[in-house]
């Protein structure tokens, strides 16, 4: 079973850019309210840890990529 922080590492992949638009993820929350904070803030953990560590190519065509010690951990 996945983690909270690995399904926003595959929502990224995806093209899926929250918590709740990833069907998946939200078949593992508990339906109690406010039970699931940590989850979704693993999510955008794992989310934002995709996100920083692609490279971007700018205009002028030099890159940057973030450094591994400022990517978000599990």
């Amino acid at each position: 079973m996945k983690t909270p922080y690995q399904f926003g590492q595959a929502a990224f992949q995806k093209g899926i850019c929250a918590p709740a638009l990833d069907a998946e993820f939200l078949a593992t929350l508990n339906p109690q309210a406010g039970s699931n904070v940590k989850a979704l803030l693993a999510w955008y953990r794992g989310w934002t840890h995709e996100n920083l560590s692609k490279t971007v190519v700018f205009t002028d065509g030099s890159t940057y990529t973030a450094p591994e010690s400022v990517l978000p951990q599990e």
